[in-house]
């Protein structure tokens, strides 16, 4: 299975793209594009970079959230909030790797 982009990704160019940054080029910092947020009669400009900028956040957010549940998961103890929390925890971890391509 192919991975995805390594993160972090980036809100590039009109503020619509969503792009990689790649240190190290002769010009400074370049980046290429991994999407882009499209506007169109139904969804403004505005709209558009708002959802980029969403979606940005929340792609390089996950492994810390990821991280925590597994943590939360993980609790030693016996009473009703702890199983609660690793019920909700495990649910959460068990929703993602589904969703996983």
């Amino acid at each position: 299975m192919t991975e995805h982009t390594p993160l972090p990704w980036a809100v590039g160019y009109l503020e619509r793209r969503i792009v990689r940054e790649v240190p190290g080029m002769a010009d400074g910092v370049e980046n290429y594009s991994i999407a882009e947020a499209k506007f169109h009669g139904l969804l403004s400009v505005e709209e558009a970079r708002a959802n980029a900028a969403l979606i940005v956040s929340s792609v390089n957010s996950l492994p810390a959230l990821v991280k925590a549940l597994e943590e939360v998961a993980e609790l030693e103890g016996f009473g009703r909030d702890t199983r609660k929390a690793k019920q909700i925890a495990r649910s959460a971890l068990a929703a993602y790797r589904s969703a996983k391509p």
